[in-house]
């Protein structure tokens, strides 16, 4: 299957969008969690 380019960095694109939100909902669980950490310790 042959995508033309725009098709290709639309992909591209919405996906990097996909992989920074779920990275940015990961580092707020993290922050959170070593938060909480620092209180209890």
């Amino acid at each position: 299957m042959v995508l033309h380019l725009a098709d290709y960095e639309k992909v591209y694109i919405k996906s990097n969008q996909n992989f920074e939100t779920v990275f940015c909902f990961y580092a707020f669980i993290i922050c959170r969690r070593s938060e909480k950490f620092m209180f209890t310790s």
